[in-house]
């Protein structure tokens, strides 16, 4: 991304594992002043803050494998993706949180928004996530910084950096140890938690399309009607395709343990942690955001080993380091440059 977006700088995320503060912190130019200007004591607890917000996001993939166990992934998808809507909509309403566009680029614009990053991106991965492991997941969605950056370079033309160009393959390769993937299982008969991953890493195309296509409507629109608009879509568009296939899931017979799970998931995971981050984003600074990094990954793998026994293997644990290692690369190259 351009120098004046937070894009490149910011760590994983994804809407599965509340990955909106990376889509948001590239809807916003750096104007924060510097950390010696500022009280100590306010820092210390945005520094909290946004590693609270990071452990919430973190255990969004064991909160959907706790919904997969009561119906498919595409319904939990849209319990997850109406949920955050109806609790935007309950906090601003649909005058203050919604905009109504005005041109046919504004619609195309906001439309795309939502049917990629609220419906497609959040289908895919949850119904990845049912044959697949959280911890897969919260390993994979580390990915979405450079699949953003990817993006950002074929429909915005923003530049590409050498180390950027080479992370990306190696991040690929790290995803390839971790699912399994060989040319041999490729021409073969794909197994199921292979074929999960790949949907996950397929729904972060998605996610990485907030980041570019929201860019075009901030000329004239803010933040938060940008992504009110693709919330409420997006559950729209969910809804819509429920009725025509699976239908709407049974409220009624969800248990206390999925009521949790949908809670911390749509409206605590996706629109309160958001709106926690939108508050804080013009006084944070950049290395707060970046201590902040690893959180995801790293606290995901670990619910996954406590909540639900997974390990990885070897050469997974290996795919797991060069994933990691290739999106701090980036990072680390910006902070050496900019101290």
């Amino acid at each position: 991304m351009g120098d004046n977006t937070l894009v490149t700088l910011m760590g994983p995320g994804s809407l599965l594992q509340g990955g909106l503060w990376v889509k948001f912190s590239a809807l916003f130019r750096w104007n924060s002043p510097s950390l010696s200007a500022r009280s100590k004591a306010v820092e210390f607890r945005i520094l909290l803050g946004l590693v609270l917000c990071n452990l919430v996001w973190s255990a969004n993939p064991i909160m959907g494998k706790i919904l997969l166990e009561e119906m498919p992934g595409i319904q939990v998808s849209w319990l997850r993706s109406a949920s955050a809507a109806a609790a935007f909509l309950l906090v601003y309403g649909f005058r203050k949180g919604l905009f109504r566009p005005q041109s046919p680029s504004e619609w195309g614009w906001s439309l795309s928004l939502g049917f990629f990053s609220f419906a497609f991106a959040p289908a895919l991965a949850l119904v990845g996530l049912a044959t697949s492991r959280a911890t897969d997941n919260s390993l994979i969605i580390a990915l979405e910084p450079l699949v953003t950056v990817l993006m950002a370079r074929l429909f915005l033309g923003d530049r590409m950096s050498w180390l950027h160009a080479i992370a990306f393959p190696c991040a690929l390769y790290g995803f390839a140890l971790l699912s399994g993937l060989t040319g041999e299982r490729l021409r073969g008969a794909w197994d199921p938690h292979l074929f999960g991953n790949l949907l996950m890493l397929v729904s972060l195309l998605g996610e990485a399309i907030y980041s570019v296509f929201a860019r075009k409507l901030l000329v004239r629109r803010e933040a938060i009607p940008i992504f009110g608009n693709a919330v409420v879509f997006g559950a729209i568009v969910l809804t819509c395709i429920l009725i025509a296939t699976a239908g709407l899931p049974n409220l009624f017979a969800l248990t206390p343990r999925a009521w949790a799970a949908l809670l911390w998931m749509g409206p605590i995971g996706t629109t309160g942690t958001y709106l926690y981050w939108m508050k804080v984003l013009p006084r944070a600074s950049i290395p707060s955001m970046a201590l902040t990094l690893f959180i995801q990954p790293v606290a995901g793998s670990l619910w996954g080993y406590l909540g639900l026994g997974e390990r990885l293997a070897g050469p997974q644990i290996g795919g797991a380091a060069l994933i990691l290692l290739a999106v701090a690369a980036p990072l680390i190259e910006r902070r050496v440059k900019n101290p």
